[in-house]
C-alpha cells in the first residue's frame, strides 16, 4: 500500500483500509497526487 511509501503523518491503516485523519490533513492534496490507483479525491469545501 502507497501508505507505507508516504510518510505522510495523517494517513493510516485500520482493518486492511486506508484513512486519512482530518484533523491531522493540512490539505497539501500530495497524496492524490501521488495515488496509483487515483483513490484519494480531495474534498471541497
Amino acid at each position: 500500500v502507497c501508505v507505507d511509501q508516504f510518510a505522510c503523518p495523517a494517513m493510516y491503516v485500520e482493518e486492511g483500509k486506508v484513512y486519512i485523519d482530518k484533523n491531522l490533513c493540512i490539505g497539501c492534496s500530495v497524496c492524490a497526487q501521488i495515488c496509483p490507483e487515483r483513490a484519494i479525491v480531495p474534498a471541497k469545501d
